[in-house]
């Protein structure tokens, strides 16, 4: 069961010193009433269960919350040693990883950061004035970030596209090109959790978000901001991945994803979900003590069970090759942003399809996704 994962998600707390308008963990969690801090033992016997059943040569930790800088700093060097411990008893190499707001990054935590190289995933909506409309304190996370930059430790900022925003993606990829941040996630966001209270984006937003981002990036021939889920899908326009290839590159952007098979996440009490989209009691896959195989399989089928609409309409669609079909843990709850995705991405695939073909490879071969070769 855990063979193959290479990568583990530590949700080190539930708390969050932030509450955007749009979280999807704010009534989500497992357990409300539970110790809303991970435990170092728990932490340990998560270590040492994938350390021991993982046959992956490489491991990616990741740090995760609620807001993982809210968790003690004693706490993460005791971690981090008995990590290393591991990683040397197993024979295995670590990456280390942090997702975090950025609304608390202490001189402290840079020292720790730099010593355990240590990358940062940070989160900002765009310029503060935007970023605000969603979240708060958006100078401050900037200015955060920008110390992070500046010593190499920031691995990308994840914005979140909602209809406070959705408008503003030229200004957003101005402003991150003008402060040097050229690694961005755009996220359509769900209208899950606090989220529901927002209005999903229509089909026709969110391809002029696909499309303003495309028109940036071939503005700066690739030079610029590279946006990754466009990169993703330019690339995969000039070069499709084979069924083959699918069933080995399984993460976000594709038709099945990495949930519960490369990766795994762990909350504050030791309970085991497939992703972080996943963390609910109906995807629970067991926890650090306990594992019954048979379920573990049951839930894997029930999150990456495709609809009959895949097998009728998906498969054989024109533009699946660039499609990542949304994430399946919130197909029930939000099956409108799976709808408007889905029209969204085959407008996007019409609009490539009247562009050069040498601008689309001009901007892809910019980014880390693009494989060299064409089969348009």
């Amino acid at each position: 069961m855990l063979k193959n994962i290479n990568e583990m998600h530590l949700y080190v707390t539930s708390r969050c010193n932030m509450n955007c308008s749009y979280c999807s963990d704010v009534i989500k969690r497992t357990n409300p009433s539970g110790n809303p801090f991970m435990d170092l033992d728990i932490g340990k016997k998560y270590v040492e269960l994938i350390f021991s059943n993982s046959t992956r040569d490489r491991i990616t930790i990741v740090f995760h919350g609620g807001e993982p800088t809210l968790q003690s700093l004693k706490w993460y060097q005791q971690l981090i040693e008995y990590i290393e411990f591991q990683a040397r008893n197993h024979n295995k190499k670590v990456n280390l990883a942090l997702q975090s707001n950025c609304m608390r990054i202490s001189d402290e935590f840079i020292e720790l950061f730099n010593k355990n190289k240590i990358i940062i995933g940070a989160s900002l909506d765009g310029p503060p004035e935007i970023n605000d409309l969603t979240r708060v304190n958006g100078e401050v996370a900037l200015s955060n970030i920008l110390r992070l930059q500046a010593i190499n430790r920031l691995g990308g900022v994840i914005c979140v596209i909602t209809d406070k925003n959705c408008n503003d993606v030229e200004t957003i990829l101005r402003f991150f090109e003008k402060c040097g941040l050229n690694s961005l996630s755009f996220n359509i966001f769900y209208s899950v959790g606090e989220g529901n209270k927002l209005p999903p984006l229509s089909a026709k937003k969110i391809f002029e978000v696909y499309k303003t981002t495309y028109e940036y990036m071939r503005s700066t021939s690739g030079k610029g901001v590279k946006e990754r889920s466009v990169s993703i899908m330019i690339s995969k326009f000039l070069n499709p991945l084979s069924k083959e290839e699918l069933l080995t590159n399984l993460n976000c952007y594709s038709p099945f994803c990495h949930a519960g098979i490369f990766n795994i996440i762990c909350d504050t009490e030791g309970n085991l979900f497939p992703c972080g989209c996943s963390d609910v009691l109906k995807f629970k896959l067991g926890t650090i003590h306990s594992i019954d195989k048979q379920h573990y399989v049951n839930v894997l089928k029930m999150l990456h069970k495709k609809s009959e609409k895949y097998d009728k309409s998906c498969s054989s669609c024109f533009a699946n090759s660039i499609c990542s079909f949304s994430c399946p843990a919130f197909h029930e709850e939000d099956p409108i942003t799976e709808r408007n995705l889905c029209e969204a991405t085959k407008i996007f695939y019409q609009f490539l399809e009247e562009e050069p073909r040498e601008i689309i490879t001009e901007i892809a071969s910019g980014t880390e996704f693009y494989r060299g070769k064409q089969t348009h």
